[in-house]
């Protein structure tokens, strides 16, 4: 049967890639793609439902599955890919994750194809590998009509309040946090400001470094707790600015989140639909950036119509490139 089956692995949490899966589903829905999203425990639990599903193609999404799974899948259907959520800069450090992604896409898996989130890093890795590469957009929004993002704009940059700046993301060392935090405690020297985070699952070396190091600084850090994507969705709406000078991103969820929300950004050249592109090792560029942002009201408020307008914009070919990417993958049963 012409569809698609969409399998993750259940880690007892919703990772990113579980809440790209959400927003993929609900436009695939809203489009009337036949589908299906399945969760696996194990291995064996991931081949039991490859075979059950009816539909032609099967995805898997990252790469959380050993390659005896992979090959028990790939004797049973002809049109199976893998979906990554990493980019190469990211993969060099993530165990054996590139040298998966070498041998199996070699070409000795003709029924493999693969997708990467992001369109440059798709057509470097074709060059590398004999497989096909796809291009799937995985980062998208829940709804924000234009009357939330009015009211969650009155809230920001009051008088007498401190700027609160966000720097949300996994506590890696790719996302350059202690770089950019560094950046927040200079602002902090003249501005009042809040660092705001929030609670990693697991303490990481960058999370307890960055919490040593900002508990000797002015600015303000406010941790909070995990929670689920809408609820991070809207305590992101609330920040003044986002920071996102990561070395590495495939797209950034959390900078186009903000974004949506009228938050202005400044982002890594990894993030060109950022509000500001600051260099990732340059402290003091960081600083000029955030402060060009937030020096008058009209500068922050044309900010925040910008910073809306570009992620309506990204929203809107993201949307069209998945549909088109998710056609091509259904379209080897056609």
């Amino acid at each position: 049967m012409k569809g698609i089956g969409f399998f993750l692995r259940d880690v007892g949490f919703a990772t990113g890639v579980e809440v790209s899966m959400q927003h993929l589903a609900r436009i695939l829905t809203e489009e009337r793609v036949p589908f299906a999203v399945y969760h696996y425990k194990d291995d064996d639990d991931l081949v039991e439902q490859a075979d059950a599903c009816p539909y032609g193609c099967i995805d898997l999404q990252s790469m959380s599955f050993g390659d005896a799974a992979l090959d028990r899948i790939l004797a049973h259907h002809t049109n199976v890919v893998i979906s990554i959520h990493s980019t190469m800069c990211n993969l060099q450090a993530e165990g054996d994750a590139l040298a998966r992604i070498a041998v199996l896409g070699d070409g000795s898996r003709p029924s493999l194809r693969f997708t990467c989130p992001s369109a440059s890093e798709t057509e470097g890795l074709a060059a590398f590998l004999a497989n096909e590469w796809l291009y799937l957009p995985n980062t998208f929004s829940l709804p924000c009509p234009d009357s939330l993002v009015r009211e969650r704009s009155a809230g920001r940059m009051q008088p007498g309040v401190p700027v609160r700046i966000s720097l949300v993301c996994a506590f890696r060392p790719l996302k350059n946090m202690i770089t950019q935090a560094a950046a927040v405690e200079m602002i902090a020297a003249t501005h009042p400001v809040e660092l705001h985070i929030f609670e990693p699952v697991y303490k990481t070396p960058v999370y307890q470094n960055l919490r040593r190091l900002t508990a000797h600084g002015p600015a303000v850090v406010v941790e909070h707790p995990q929670c689920d994507n809408a609820a991070c969705f809207a305590i992101e709406g609330t920040f003044d600015l986002g920071l996102q000078v990561s070395l590495s991103e495939t797209f950034s969820y959390v900078a186009f989140e903000h974004m949506i929300q009228g938050v202005p950004v400044v982002g890594s050249d990894s993030i060109p639909f950022a509000n500001r592109i600051a260099k990732y090792s340059d402290v003091r560029d960081m600083r000029a950036h955030i402060e060009a942002l937030i020096e008058t009201p009209e500068t922050y408020q044309a900010a925040e119509r910008t910073a809306r307008a570009s992620a309506l914009a990204v929203q809107a070919q993201n949307r069209a490139d998945a549909l088109r990417t998710v056609q091509r993958m259904m379209d080897r049963d056609a």
